[in-house]
């Protein structure tokens, strides 16, 4: 298996060097991730290991593509590769751009299914999160289904890479294209508004609104990607994919690479403030939810595993933004001696006694006083 130097080709290299790029990020990324986990004090979620498994799948995607390069020659013309390195080449690709796509099917559906776990543990409403597990489901289902697609669209599947396989068949490539980046985009839509209402809903300032509906929506960004990739199928030459494809796999291999980054930003803001130490950014996003003994849900805050963003009230079931308290409240605490008298005869008196004690805090020098109350009835 001899290799393709990538000199002479500046296609396959642009691919490389793009997906290098951003496979450095998904693993800041995931890894932020889980350090937020550890600084939460928080076991890793169905969702996190969806994430994680994804990074892993998308490595495995970026070593295949390098391969379609260095070993294939991704970004050059068919004819040229076959008269140079031989016709063994154009079945090589044709074995890599198989698994290339299976690759990304997985790829696509571990992040979708991520991003709807971790939308059910932060938004705990009944309707909502019957809605959320119906799009879970729908999403679950198509991404097996495209699996199932793609590996069978030409019988026996070798004829996916091997068109001379005696009694093989294929259906039409390019309309199977078409349908699942269609579909891939209409359930990149639906994920992506599908918070938006309850986030709009919430009781807080229109500021966070704004920077929580920025969170969840730069996945909008992605279904862009989607909807450019969709261009790109209509200029694949079934003849010479090896280079009219190559525009196609760099918007292909943006929509997950981009996407685990978008999964793991409502969960990264404890990261940050610990690194910057910022109280603005820690005012503006409150959000990770967890559930209470109670059964009641909460928003917390976004940017650090202390305090509270969002409660929910549990006779209502609506959610309130929790101020800071501007002054610092006073701890008072009541003695347990208590004094009591009793006087015998027609007229009883009794009288009780509490010693209250309070202490505050003083701005200058933090030290702390206590002064008792007497109060008699």
């Amino acid at each position: 298996m001899g290799i393709i130097s990538i000199g002479g080709n500046p296609r396959g290299a642009k691919l490389i060097i793009v997906e290098t790029i951003f496979i450095f990020f998904d693993v800041v990324a995931v890894a932020g991730r889980i350090w937020s986990r550890r600084i939460q004090q928080k076991a890793l979620q169905f969702n996190d290991w969806s994430i994680i498994v994804a990074l892993v799948v998308m490595i495995a995607r970026y070593g295949n593509e390098i391969s379609m390069v260095v070993v294939a020659g991704f970004g050059l013309h068919a004819t040229n590769i076959e008269a140079e390195y031989g016709s063994e080449k154009i079945t090589q690709f044709g074995m890599l751009s198989f698994a290339d796509d299976m690759l990304w099917l997985a790829l696509v559906t571990l992040i979708k299914l991520s991003v709807l776990d971790l939308y059910d543990k932060i938004f705990q409403r009944p309707v909502f999160s019957t809605i959320n597990w119906i799009v879970f489901a729908i999403c679950a289902t198509t991404g097996v289904a495209f699996i199932f697609v793609r590996a069978l669209i030409c019988r026996p599947v070798a004829m996916n890479w091997d068109f001379t396989t005696p009694g093989g068949t294929c259906g039409d490539l390019h309309t199977m294209y078409m349908s699942l980046a269609s579909i891939d985009l209409i359930l990149d839509l639906l994920v992506v508004f599908l918070p938006m209402p309850v986030v709009w809903n919430l009781q807080m300032a229109f500021s966070k609104k704004i920077a929580i509906s920025a969170v969840f929506g730069l996945g909008a960004a992605i279904c862009c990607i989607t909807a450019v990739r969709l261009k790109f199928i209509g200029e694949i030459d079934v003849l010479d994919p090896q280079f009219s494809q190559i525009k196609f796999n760099i918007f292909a291999a943006l929509e997950p690479l981009l996407g685990i980054i978008n999964a793991c930003l409502p969960v990264l803001p404890p990261v940050i403030a610990k690194l910057f130490r910022s109280a603005a950014f820690r005012s503006t996003f409150k959000g990770t939810a967890q559930k209470n003994s109670t059964g009641t849900s909460d928003f917390k805050n976004f940017s650090s595993h202390k305090g509270t963003g969002l409660v929910s009230s549990a006779s209502t079931g609506r959610q309130f933004e929790r101020l800071e308290d501007e002054y610092p409240l006073n701890d008072i605490r009541r003695n347990a001696r208590r004094d009591i008298s009793e006087e015998f005869g027609n007229n009883i008196r009794v009288s009780r006694k509490w010693d209250l004690e309070y202490s505050s805090s003083k701005s200058d020098n933090d030290e702390t006083t206590s002064k008792g109350l007497g109060i008699a009835h």
